[in-house]
């Protein structure tokens, strides 16, 4: 029997991510939902911090630079979305945008151990 998949949103907490046009498209069409195990899923969730939010501008530009990629799996969408914001991060005009996009990035990485294992268990 093969246990059931959860879609996990890499880019979470849901009310935060929704708020702006972009930041949504990021979230839900950018390519950063992965089926995981549940049990795999519920770790992640108890051991990384939610991603945090990214300003008006840092995500408009950030949503531009994903949407020119293949973001169809996944792990390519992940470091693509890292990319994006390390690329809009050059021009972010203030220390704080910059802050939040490594911090950002940071929270993601910290999901990968999980992800991969929550793939690898669930998907053949």
């Amino acid at each position: 029997m093969v246990e059931k998949l959860h879609d996990h949103h890499i880019v979470h907490h849901r009310r935060l991510h929704e708020a702006n046009d972009d930041n949504k498209w990021i979230r839900r069409r950018g390519g950063l939902i992965v089926p995981m195990v549940l049990e795999v899923h519920k770790d992640l969730h108890d051991n990384c911090p939610g991603v945090p939010v990214l300003d008006i501008y840092m995500a408009r530009r950030v949503k531009g630079i994903m949407m020119r990629h293949d973001i169809s799996e996944p792990l390519v969408a992940l470091d693509t979305y890292c990319m994006a914001v390390e690329t809009a991060m050059e021009t972010a005009r203030y220390e704080p945008e910059r802050l939040i996009g490594e911090a950002a990035i940071m929270a993601i990485r910290m999901q990968i151990p999980f992800i991969k294992e929550g793939m690898r268990d669930g998907v053949a």
